[in-house]
């Protein structure tokens, strides 16, 4: 039996867009021009797009494999293998999510240190980071949702200053266009999964929507919200920093806040990445609530109690990844399991579930 949420724990369809859009934005945003630049060049903004038309056909997957078992992953996972092979992928599935979380904390602490306070502990900015989050998801669904939302008006003037650097471009970092393969620009997609990962929170989300077939619009306007930030991004820092000068530098996002000169405002990157905070704060609630969710769902057991126990967990984990090689190889573990599970387990999911209801179908008609 589908699993059935009762509605006061449900929220609007079109919170969907806040759902998905703040999962997706969060710490990668600040350092993912680098990584395509030097995969792409400046042909990355076709790569952003590819990848963001590429992500709404995997959403329009999920979709359809939800609305036909009309539950969650959970119960996606007993129907098509069983009660204990379907128990462990589920399990794997969490642990994913937690895997999401524990990255996104650890990121942005290294920020906090590199760019403010050089002195202050991993455990302070991380208890600080993980408690908060841990708030909201002690809260429940509805309360994510809400922070969800206010992280995008929050966020705001973050996006507005992305204009402060216009006057100071060189249109022509972006000449020559398209001189790279279509293959070539095509496999530096892969680059782009860990900004796009985060969406696949829906296959335990979804029982918590309301009118769930009416949400799908806005799932897909989160999508091309995102693609359209990434693109803009992208070209601003590409017509401002030269390429050459773009590989060394690690978070150009933030280098492009140093740019803005307020009268009433000095040293703009540190407001940024303070309100960065309430940028990340969905991604880590909600990806640590599904990760928790999905060991509920497998083991019924408390939610909260297994919430606190995965907040400690990453916790100390994040502890000891205290160099900048064991973050960046934690990034590209996630984004490699986020490609394999978007890009491979999702349409697997997908033709596997056809298959099975054809033959059931069959075979109940004869």
């Amino acid at each position: 039996m589908p699993v059935k949420v009762p509605e006061n724990r449900q929220v609007s369809p079109y919170f969907m867009l806040f759902i998905i859009y703040g999962i997706q934005v969060g710490i990668g945003v600040l350092s993912y021009e680098r990584v395509l630049a030097e995969e792409i060049g400046n042909d990355g903004w076709i790569t952003i797009l590819i990848s963001g038309i590429l992500m709404e056909v995997i959403l329009w997957m999920v979709y359809r494999v939800l609305e036909k078992n009309g539950g969650d992953l959970i119960d996606i996972h007993k129907e098509l293998f069983g009660k204990w092979l379907g128990g462990l992928f589920s399990v794997i599935f969490s642990l994913y999510f937690l895997t999401m979380s524990l990255v996104v904390m650890r990121t942005y602490a290294e920020i906090v240190q590199v760019w403010m306070f050089p002195h202050l502990s991993y455990f302070a900015i991380a208890g600080m980071v993980g408690g908060t989050a841990y708030t909201f998801v002690s809260g429940g669904f509805r309360s994510i949702t809400g922070i969800s939302f206010l992280s995008i008006v929050y966020s705001t003037p973050l996006f507005i200053s992305l204009f402060f650097p216009l006057p100071y471009v060189h249109y022509e970092n972006l000449l020559p266009m398209f001189h790279h393969s279509p293959l070539a620009i095509i496999s530096a997609a892969h680059q782009m999964i860990l900004n796009f990962i985060g969406f696949e929170v829906l296959f335990l989300a979804y029982p918590f929507i309301k009118q769930p077939k009416k949400a799908k619009k806005w799932g897909y306007y989160a999508i091309y919200l995102t693609t359209m930030l990434y693109i803009l991004l992208f070209i601003i820092t590409i017509l401002y920093y030269p390429r050459r000068q773009l590989k060394g530098i690690l978070w150009p996002t933030i280098e492009i806040w140093k740019i803005v000169d307020l009268p009433f405002m000095e040293r703009f990157e540190y407001i940024g990445i303070t309100i960065w905070f309430f940028t990340i704060l969905p991604n880590i609630a909600l990806s640590l609530w599904a990760a928790s969710r999905g060991f509920k769902r497998v083991f019924n057991i408390n939610q909260r109690i297994t919430a606190i126990l995965m907040s400690i967990l990453i916790y100390v984990i994040g502890f000891f990844l205290n160099s900048r090689d064991d973050i960046d190889l934690l990034n590209a573990i996630l984004s490699n399991i986020g490609f394999g599970f978007l890009c491979g387990y999702v349409p697997f999911l997908f033709v596997l579930q056809s298959i099975v209801y054809k033959v059931k179908k069959r075979n109940g008609k004869t």
